[in-house]
């Protein structure tokens, strides 16, 4: 194969620049190689693992959480049945070798409950999928996975203080690495979610920024507000600011533009914490965890899983607000001992430093929004409204598409169209006129050819030529309204 054929397949050639840069990846399985992880595994395994991931695919599962319980049950079977299979245990075999993994000192709850969710959904196919003598023993032992309470473990990671995102800020010399740190510090998206996005995805408004998402739980938008300039100076010096198609974050590589990767972004900050001087290993789901906690302290739980694009059932929300509510710790506590509570520090500006007087909305010095709250209910205000907006447009355009456009036939259909033109009365003449003149010219229209009743679309219309138009026209409330007209007054209205 030829290079330049080879180079063509791989990469989409930008039609400004002509560099060629690399297709940013669609959704998480190909930033993190979940669908080749699981084929690979299941090549490993018995073949009952390969009919347990089918089900999972049916009841909906995605890739990745597929992936994880595959891999639970396996390794429940090689490292505590060791050589044992996990759908012959009696009822006794299993409560014991559970045991070992819920007494285990060296896993966390969390952990623990991944496995028992794991081995519940392996039962739950056993029992939907599998027939013979051990149903019964399956059935006890999905009932005893049931009965099992395992807590969740409070997060024991600390959030980001404002002063190390200050040194990670002042660290990065790009410009993009500038925006990502404070996009992620400000909204806490998951990595697939912030590296997935291209240059389209993006919403500039007045005082924030919306960035299109689509994640495991499904799509989204991340609400700019801190962030807003940074990403706009970002954007500005994009090499490939007017394609809509690239790579919202890019990395050059043998000179070819590809998106960042999960690898990359995650070594630029260490390489960024380094330089800071922060001790602690800096992670990207560390500013997810960060964004978190703050925002508990001032959003509802409805709201905590739309801003981060939980599921509804999601317990996340309860377990940051828990970490929010250890901020009143010291106050309580002062309160009673009768010591001061620690007075509250001067206002100032989260990117310049800049102090604030109470009541300034933005900062004098950068512009940036001092009073993020508001902003940010407002957005997601805005976002929900469009979104119902949106929902609304479709059932419209279902309604004409599957209730409207069928019955035009019937004598009794009326078509509204709307016209600049003021008029009380609008001959079939005059509406043909209009209409020749390619001027308002309506989405609909019914037309007879012969005894052929005809429904026609804007460019048939435009296109037609000597049609004989079925309706009568009049104007009501400023808008024309075309009605049918009898079979026997056809021949006064042909023109």
């Amino acid at each position: 194969m030829e290079p330049s054929a080879k180079l063509a397949r791989r990469y989409l050639k930008f039609n400004v620049t002509g560099l060629p840069v690399a297709r940013p990846p669609r959704n998480a399985d190909e930033i993190y190689g979940f669908s080749r992880k699981l084929e690979r595994l299941l090549r490993e395994s018995r073949p009952i693992y390969r009919e347990f991931a089918d089900y999972l695919n049916r009841q909906k599962l995605g890739v990745a959480r597929r992936l994880k319980h595959v891999e639970n049950v396996l390794r429940f079977e090689r490292r505590v049945l060791r050589g044992r299979r996990v759908e012959d245990l009696s009822l006794s075999q299993f409560r014991s070798a559970f045991s070992t993994i819920f007494n285990s000192e060296r896993l966390d709850n969390d952990t623990k409950k991944l496995y028992k969710t794991s081995l519940k959904k392996f039962f739950e196919f056993l029992v939907s999928e599998k027939s013979g003598s051990k149903r019964s023993t399956w059935k006890k032992i999905l009932a005893f996975l049931e009965g099992i309470k395992i807590r969740e473990t409070e997060p024991k990671i600390e959030p980001l203080t404002e002063d190390e995102f200050r040194r990670l800020y002042e660290a990065a010399e790009d410009l993009q690495m500038k925006a990502i740190i404070s996009l992620a510090y400000e909204c806490g998206p998951r990595s697939g979610e912030l590296l997935t996005c291209k240059i389209g995805d993006v919403r500039l408004h007045e005082n924030y920024a919306e960035i299109l998402v689509s994640g495991k739980t499904g799509q989204g938008a991340l609400l700019a507000v801190r962030s807003y300039g940074d990403l706009v100076n970002h954007l500005a010096h994009h090499p490939l600011k007017d394609d809509p198609e690239a790579p919202l974050w890019f990395t050059w590589r043998g000179g070819v533009i590809k998106p960042l990767t999960h690898q990359a972004l995650n070594f630029r900050l260490k390489k960024l914490a380094s330089k800071a001087g922060i001790k602690r290993q800096i992670r990207f789901h560390l500013f997810r965890h960060t964004a978190a906690t703050e925002k508990a302290k001032f959003l509802t739980d409805r709201e905590m899983c739309e801003y981060f694009r939980w599921s509804s059932r999601s317990s996340m929300p309860a377990k940051y607000a828990h970490l929010a509510a250890r901020d009143v710790k010291p106050k309580i506590l002062s309160y009673y001992t009768g010591g001061q509570a620690p007075r509250q520090q001067t206002l100032k500006c989260w990117k310049c430093g800049q102090p604030i007087q109470p009541g300034v909305r933005y900062c004098p010095r950068c512009g940036s929004p001092i009073n993020q709250e508001e902003v940010i209910r407002t957005a997601m205000h805005l976002n929900k409204l469009e979104k119902t907006i949106q929902e609304l447009q479709n059932k419209l355009n279902s309604l004409i598409g599957h209730v409207i456009k069928p019955s035009l036939k019937e004598k009794d259909i009326k078509i509204i169209i709307d016209l600049d033109e003021d008029v009380s009365e609008v001959t079939p003449e005059k509406l043909a006129k209009v209409l020749k003149e390619r001027k308002n010219i309506p989405d609909l229209v019914i037309m007879r050819d012969g005894e052929e009743v005809i429904v026609e679309n804007r460019e048939d219309i435009i296109n037609s030529e000597n049609k004989a138009y079925l309706y009568k026209a009049y104007m009501i409330d400023g808008r024309i309204v075309l009605e049918p007209i009898r079979s026997d007054d056809l021949n006064d209205y042909r023109f």
